[in-house]
């Protein structure tokens, strides 16, 4: 079967397939601390981290980072070549839209995602509950309440008839000008 995936590691000796979210997010972690990190570079570590996580093609879409990030393609580039240099990147390509990027994960990196996966098993083992939870689908997540962000009720009760609501009369109007003491004359 060909790997469809726009963004892998290199190299993921000792790890499993299902440990690679875990290792996306220590490969994010070390990159945080690194000085040589511009903004740039942090989003699209992050948005790496994300496609991990959540494998969609559409994502790795060129036209996606420069919307969601507000990134241009020249800036996104640099940000690559700045990642390659450095050695969190081992390759990258971009074809015409579509964006392909092989990271790198250290030894130790490794090492922590290995730690990391061994105290979890221990830890929900003892437990009973899953020894990879960041794995467990089944899990409930948080999601806004509908109609999250509209006025309430009570809000839209307020309002003074003939204005618009959530707009309030200026601060000026409530209370006096004073007059500096200094332009007094």
């Amino acid at each position: 079967m060909y790997e469809q995936r726009r963004v892998r590691f290199s190299n993921i000796d000792g790890l499993q397939r299902e440990d690679l979210a875990i290792a996306g997010e220590v490969w994010l972690e070390e990159i945080g601390r690194a000085p040589w990190v511009t903004r740039d570079v942090m989003k699209l570590a992050n948005h790496f981290a994300r496609y991990m996580r959540d494998p969609r093609p559409e994502r790795m879409l060129l036209r996606e980072i420069e919307s969601d990030y507000q990134i241009a393609r020249a800036e996104v580039l640099q940000a690559l070549k700045y990642m390659r240099i450095y050695g969190v990147v081992e390759a990258f390509s971009c074809e015409r839209a579509d964006l392909r990027v092989s990271l790198h994960l250290s030894f130790l990196q490794r090492l922590r995602v290995l730690e990391v996966t061994r105290r979890f098993g221990e830890q929900c083992g003892a437990r009973g509950q899953s020894p990879r939870p960041w794995l467990d689908s089944t899990r409930s997540r948080w999601e806004p309440e509908p109609g999250a962000g509209e006025p309430s009720a009570e809000a839209e009760a307020e309002t003074v008839p003939g204005e618009e609501p959530g707009v309030s009369a200026p601060i000026a109007a409530e209370s006096p000008q004073r007059t500096p003491s200094w332009k007094k004359s």
